[in-house]
Formats: C-alpha cells, structure tokens, sequence
C-alpha cells in the first residue's frame, strides 16, 4: 500500500539511504498520486542526493496534478516547499569563486 511504501521512504530517509528512499516515495506516489506528504518527502531525498532541479520539477508536477484535480488544499504544503527550495541554490549552479592573486 502507499502508506507502507511512505513508511520504507521515511526509514530509509533517516538511515541516509536516499536513492532507495527516493524509489519508495516513487512507489507510494504511483498508489496514491494525491498524497502531498510524499511528493514533499521525495523532493527531500532528491535534494538530499545533489538532485536540486529534479526536485524542483516534482514539486511543479505535483502542484500541477493537485490543482488539476480539485486539491488546492493539498497544493498550498507543497507550494510552501517549492519556494523554500527555489530559495537554495543547488551546488552544481553556484559559481565557482577563487580568490583574486595578488
């Protein structure tokens, strides 16, 4: 069930095994696609594993889905992620900054 595959995410989430928490919250999102809390906790394991844009787009989709389907309840948690993730910027996009030589 999507409450079991949430459970195994948030296990391995914790215990730092973030790709297969990633596959679990998958999981439960693909039995119960209109479940905020799983698509938060998997944008969390993407950017716990450097994967900053694909967590950003997961939100989108996910706010997209909920909007389209009458839960615009369901879509204020997640557009409360989305910003704080928008706030950050992934290591791959921050400019790498040497000292000037003097």
């Amino acid at each position: 069930s999507a409450t079991l595959y949430g459970g195994l995410g948030s296990a391995l989430l914790v215990t730092a095994h973030f790709d297969e928490a990633a596959d679990a919250f998958r999981r439960a999102i693909d039995l119960a696609p209109a479940n905020a809390a799983n698509y938060i906790s998997l944008a969390q394991a993407l950017q716990l594993q450097g994967l900053h844009d694909d967590a950003v787009s997961i939100l989108q989709g996910a706010i997209e889905y909920m909007e389209q389907n009458g839960r615009q309840e369901s879509a204020e948690p997640l557009k409360e992620y989305l910003k704080e993730l928008q706030t950050k910027q992934s290591p791959a996009s921050q400019p790498d900054v040497k000292p000037d030589a003097e």
